[in-house]
């Protein structure tokens, strides 16, 4: 029989992603399961499982971080991003990985030949960026706004793709609106092993 505290925390949790919530920091997980009736001792367990059913994904070291917590008194300066993320909408996971496992580039490659939004002196450099990763699977940093729907810096490719019936049709809703919402992105596609950093600007795909 599944604890009565555990079914506590799941249903939380659903109701946040109901409400259309697709991640949530660590520190408000960590509180919801204190309100759930979880105690630190049963909370590595409750992430495993609720993890391992598919109601949130989390892929940092529980006990590592409730032992790390302990010894400063400001949590959020030292947990990076992966461990400070509970990933809870299926949709928007999956979202995530599309963005980046789909191989076909030909819109943002047309968008940064033909655009009148690209300036003319960095139109190269911007179509090298997209050859290398079509080619070699080697993401700049300066591209991830262009894989997922929208911020400001990406706005105009993306009411141009979706006017394109091919491109427009995979993207129904935004993925990320910040910086911060691109960071959790990014957190997802490193905890699933899917992207690695290199250098300081790049990634491996």
């Amino acid at each position: 029989q599944i604890p009565t505290a555990y079914v506590a925390l799941q249903q939380y949790v659903t109701r946040a992603m109901e409400t259309g919530r697709t991640w949530m920091e660590w520190t408000a997980y960590v509180q919801a399961a204190r309100d759930s009736g979880l105690d630190e001792a049963h909370l590595k367990i409750a992430t495993r499982f609720l993890h391992e059913t598919g109601t949130l994904k989390y892929f940092g070291d529980v006990s590592a971080v409730l032992e790390r917590g302990r010894h400063w008194h400001a949590p959020l300066r030292w947990l990076h991003t992966l461990e400070d993320t509970v990933f809870i909408s299926a949709h928007w996971i999956i979202d995530s990985l599309k963005g980046l496992l789909r191989h076909d580039r030909d819109a943002l490659l047309a968008y940064m030949a033909e655009s009148d939004n690209v300036p003319d002196n960095s139109r190269h450099t911007w179509l090298r960026r997209v050859q290398r990763l079509s080619s070699f699977g080697i993401m700049h940093s300066l591209l991830v706004p262009y894989m997922w729907p929208s911020d400001v810096q990406s706005e105009h490719y993306w009411a141009w793709a979706r006017s394109q019936a091919q491109e427009g049709s995979l993207w129904e809703r935004d993925v990320a609106q910040d910086a911060s919402d691109y960071g959790r992105v990014l957190a997802l596609l490193q905890g699933c092993d899917i992207i690695h950093p290199i250098g300081d600007d790049e990634y491996v795909v």
